[in-house]
């Protein structure tokens, strides 16, 4: 389904904050931009940044500078047209902010690394690895998009994630410490850990906003092993990483995009909002610390540790992440066009019907066939039970599944199901979500949901983790083979 909404990115990027949440915001905007319009919301933009908007066809609403950002929400949701979808990527727009711009009912998503407050978002991506809903306060309905399968990667990056990669000596180093580097990391490293690595060459990327460039073009002059590289583009960036064997990083999504491309790769962190970023990146193999450098070089066995390393992040990078987050959005816009209403009477042979579908059956707890007395027995008495609540949805008017829930004091069990025609697009997080936030409304006083799905049900466990369940610990003795996932509602 095309569509045609527009996404509005608020994002900042200057000398003092570096340009991380322009370049992986301008990533996102990229592999959206076939689906939706993209707008840039910004103070104090960059002018290489703007070139890059321009070129990409992306607009941008230049925003006036200030420190006030309660003030700049209120001015930013006048500029709000209905069903714009805002994207947030800053350490500045937390909760107050976020509930400014939810006033209007506007979808919101931010892009986090950090999960320093609550999050009002419809939903949260957070690429770093290790990172689960419980490192969150966020809304009950936030859904949640964790990890690398979702990086925020620039389309030559999505591309050499899908591509093969040897190495079999270290000649080339590349060195970049983010687009900004306020404190000089580069000339740091550049002057310790790598002073006396004159046989190989060191190839150095900074951005437009590097303050010391100068300092380090006459470095360079002085070490004729070291190349100097300034703004970068996508393209750029990714060939000279080709032509490159290893890498001295931040943890951040400049690594990402190296691990894309694969090779021996060395962190450096250099802001506390890197550190799990860091610990994912050393603690599951596709990096070590930067300070192993030397252990490394010097290592009889160089080449199968490069070999190792390799093989870890082509496991969590395969290029599909695009298809992903694409999903994400398109899931977003569903609220549109999805309703729920109470059931009625004549759905009774609907819900029979989708009962009996030989998918549902198969992932029943009792997959025999239900015969149409019982069920009609069963429905009737559910319609008129006050502690059951069953909910129709319906896509442009068209049924499209169910939710139902079953009420035992302040807790609530839920089971649901999808017609085979609304399948593997999204649905079921969107109908879990939804549910639950008209179940609140009617029964305000339900603590807890919970949902019992069977281990090889894949999608529906997806979809619960979707909707912001946890699986907890619990094991039915009559469904040993179920999970159940939970949802705290007070």
């Amino acid at each position: 389904m095309k569509q045609h909404k527009r996404i509005i990115f608020r994002a900042d990027g200057n000398a003092r904050i570096g340009l991380g949440h322009l370049t992986r915001s301008l990533a996102l905007a990229t592999m959206l931009q076939e689906d939706f319009t993209c707008v840039f919301a910004t103070q104090e933009p960059n002018p290489d940044f703007l070139t890059t908007l321009e070129k990409a066809g992306i607009s941008v609403i230049q925003l006036p500078a200030t420190l006030n950002y309660e003030q700049e929400a209120k001015e930013l949701v006048k500029l709000v047209q209905p069903f714009d979808i805002i994207v947030l990527d800053g350490y500045v727009f937390g909760t107050k902010y976020q509930q400014i711009l939810k006033s209007k009912e506007n979808k919101i998503v931010c892009l986090d690394d950090i999960h320093a407050f609550p999050f009002l978002a419809d939903a949260l991506i957070n690429q770093a690895g290790g990172v689960t809903p419980n490192h969150y306060q966020a809304d009950i309905n936030t859904q949640f998009f964790l990890g690398p399968a979702y990086a925020l990667l620039r389309p030559p990056f999505l591309e050499a994630a899908t591509q093969t990669r040897q190495i079999s000596a270290i000649k080339n180093i590349l060195l970049n410490m983010g687009g900004a580097d306020p404190d000089n990391q580069t000339m740091h490293l550049l002057q310790a850990a790598l002073i006396n690595l004159k046989e190989i060459n060191i190839q150095v990327v900074v951005g437009s906003a590097y303050r010391y460039y100068k300092q380090l073009l006459e470095y360079a002059r002085q070490n004729s092993n070291i190349t100097v590289y300034q703004s970068l583009d996508a393209e750029a960036m990714c060939e000279l990483m080709q032509n490159c064997d290893a890498a001295i990083l931040p943890p951040s999504s400049v690594a990402y995009e190296w691990c894309s491309v694969s090779g021996l790769l060395l962190v450096h962190q250099i802001a506390d909002n890197q550190k799990d970023l860091a610990a994912f990146l050393t603690q599951n193999g596709l990096a070590f610390p930067l300070n192993q450098l030397n252990q490394i070089l010097l290592h009889p066995d160089q080449n199968e540790i490069i070999a190792q390393q390799i093989k870890q992040q082509r496991q969590y990078f395969d290029g599909k992440s695009k298809l992903r987050l694409k999903r994400i959005f398109s899931d977003l816009t569903l609220g549109d066009f999805l309703q729920l209403r109470p059931a009625e009477e004549n759905d009774m042979q609907q819900l029979f019907e989708w009962a009996n579908d030989p998918a549902v059956r198969q992932h029943s707890f009792n997959p025999a066939p239900i015969p149409l007395e019982i069920h009609q027995r069963w429905f009737h008495h559910k319609l008129t039970d006050p502690d059951c609540l069953i909910l129709i949805a319906t896509f442009e008017n068209v049924p499209a599944g169910m939710i139902r829930f079953d009420i035992k004091e302040n807790q609530a069990t839920i089971s649901y199901l999808l017609d085979k025609n609304f399948r593997g697009k999204g649905f079921g997080a969107w109908v879990l979500t939804a549910g639950v936030v008209q179940l609140q409304q009617l029964q305000p006083d339900i603590a807890r949901v919970i949902g019992h799905v069977q281990q090889s049900n894949i999608a529906s466990v997806v979809s619960f983790q979707k909707a912001g369940f946890t699986k907890t610990n619990i094991i039915p003795p009559v469904e040993p083979h179920s999970l159940v996932f939970a949802k705290e509602l007070n």
